[in-house]
């Protein structure tokens, strides 16, 4: 549905990580548009390995080389390397050393059992600034992985986000079972190296297999150019030629409300506070579109003015209490009326689709001419 929204017939979608998850979770509804996918975290485990796995029995007989080394791989990440997951998953609430402590949340982020090995590599040779075991930070610095830590430092999000593992009912691991077009790369910092031949019985309809040399999880591939590259030749595979693709497209978009003064759900009483955090947020998002416009990423800002939402109901005001409301309200804005929440949701459509292309690092302001024609408010017109 938001492929269709944002004007595309036809899409591939591709996934690492939790992202795996969701490409083989479309895979399976198998929508008319989705010509393929291609996953950089293949989930091929059959179900025979997994039992196996599961009552940690030794490699069974008749594993090829490259299924035998799998199967260790596999053995130790549910023997050492998720702890973290099984915490986060069972107790998440208990974590709450990630919200007292800068230090506790760091080490938590830092080092999920990995150690100085993959996947985990290459974010240990950012830190400490030089190539750890051979793994390069390739083009990951020291700044990115504090960028990552401060994000849930300021937000104060660690815990919430743990319980993310607590809701999720997705195994990431276990063979798939995509039968639409599917590619495959593996990267030698994974968590496992997906065997090809489990890829093929995981995937009914596998157009694409490629071992790399270099990457992993949270990097797939020394450089985004490489990664994509090998999508892109993943993508020429599902039976259709590329049509004018733009890899790495992305867009953000700050939405800047708020309410200077008094609502039904609490007050906004200093409104020099209230204009510096608008200022804020527009400031932020212009720097972000500044450091990211190299990546051919946008950014803007969409500030609405007043509009009719549910918090306008809440509270104890009558019915004419409320209209009364409005009508004041409504005799501020030059157009005479509040705004609809669909007006605000198509602004938002508008700068995250192509017809916006080169629109970047603005404010939007939705608000009936509030804020740049306020003379021609009804109230004022004399």
């Amino acid at each position: 549905m938001l492929m269709k929204r944002l004007g595309y017939a036809q899409f591939v979608a591709q996934g690492g990580d939790l992202g795996a998850g969701v490409c083989t979770v479309m895979a399976k509804h198998a929508p008319p548009e989705l010509l393929g996918i291609h996953t950089n975290f293949p989930g091929t485990i059959p179900s025979d390995i997994a039992r196996a796995l599961q009552c940690s029995d030794p490699p069974p007989s008749g594993l090829s080389a490259d299924e035998r080394r799998a199967y260790e791989q596999l053995t130790n990440l549910f023997t050492k390397k998720r702890a973290y997951a099984q915490m986060m998953a069972t107790r998440p609430q208990t974590l709450y050393g990630l919200a007292d402590s800068p230090v506790c949340l760091a080490a938590w982020l830092f080092d999920h059992g990995d150690g100085y090995g993959q996947p985990a590599a290459p974010i240990t040779s950012a830190v400490l600034g030089r190539a750890i075991n051979g793994y390069s930070a390739g083009d990951l610095t020291r700044g990115d992985v504090l960028d990552d830590f401060t994000l849930y430092w300021l937000t104060n999000t660690a815990i919430s986000a743990a319980r993310f593992y607590w809701e999720l009912h997705l195994n990431l691991y276990n063979a798939a079972n995509v039968s639409i077009p599917a590619a495959v790369s593996v990267f030698p910092g994974e968590n496992y190296q997906a065997p090809r031949s489990w890829t093929e019985r995981a995937y009914d309809k596998l157009i694409y297999y490629n071992q790399v040399d270099k990457g992993g999880t949270m990097r797939p591939g020394n450089s985004r150019n490489s990664f994509q590259k090998r999508f892109a030749r993943a993508s020429d595979r599902c039976g259709h030629r590329r049509r004018n693709w733009h890899f790495g497209k992305l867009d953000i978009v700050f939405a800047n409300a708020g309410i200077a003064g008094r609502t039904p759900t609490g007050a906004t009483d200093e409104a020099a506070a209230y204009a510096a955090t608008k200022g804020g947020v527009v400031s932020m998002a212009r720097a972000i579109a500044a450091d990211f416009a190299p990546r051919n990423i946008r950014v803007n800002v969409v500030a609405p003015g007043a509009t009719k939402t549910p918090i306008w109901k809440r509270g104890s005001r009558s019915a004419e209490q409320s209209a009364k409301l409005a009508d004041l309200f409504s005799s501020t804005v030059p157009l005479g009326r509040w705004g609809e929440a669909e007006e605000l949701a198509k602004a938002v459509l508008f700068l995250a689709s192509e017809d916006s292309s080169y629109v970047n690092a603005v404010e939007l302001v939705v608000d009936g001419g509030l804020t740049g024609a306020p003379f021609g408010a009804p109230m004022l017109r004399g």
